[in-house]
């Protein structure tokens, strides 16, 4: 028996799926973190530190050779185990994002939704 129960998608913006790599530097340590969905709100990251749900966490990305800082905060977060390696998964928000970097991110997103949908015409 199937004990999961569905619940609608509560976003308030989709997110994409990056296809290509994309970093981010978490700057209060220092540490690399790859981004693996985007959306004009917030960022999913896996990180090799956990980041606490109390704190702001700072990141510098670059988007479409841009570069951009960005306060987030964490919304949930979850440890992933593949062998020896411990990551963590976190979903974060975006917070006090100004109307340039608010312009980036979305310049950013419309890029790849567009070579998204080329890919999957080349693909038919």
């Amino acid at each position: 028996m199937n004990n999961y129960l569905w619940e609608p998608d509560r976003r308030q913006a989709p997110r994409i799926d990056l296809l290509m790599a994309l970093r981010g530097d978490l700057i209060s340590v220092n540490e690399a973190a790859r981004i693996l969905q985007m959306s004009t709100r917030g960022m999913m990251v896996e990180t090799t530190v956990p980041l606490s749900p109390r704190d702001a966490h700072e990141f510098r990305l670059k988007l479409n050779g841009h570069p951009l800082h960005v306060k987030t905060r964490v919304v949930h977060s979850r440890m992933t185990v593949d062998r020896d390696e411990v990551t963590y998964v976190s979903g974060l928000e975006f917070v006090d994002v100004d109307a340039a970097s608010a312009g980036k991110i979305e310049a950013f997103i419309a890029e790849q939704q567009e070579a998204a949908r080329e890919r999957h015409a080349a693909d038919e």
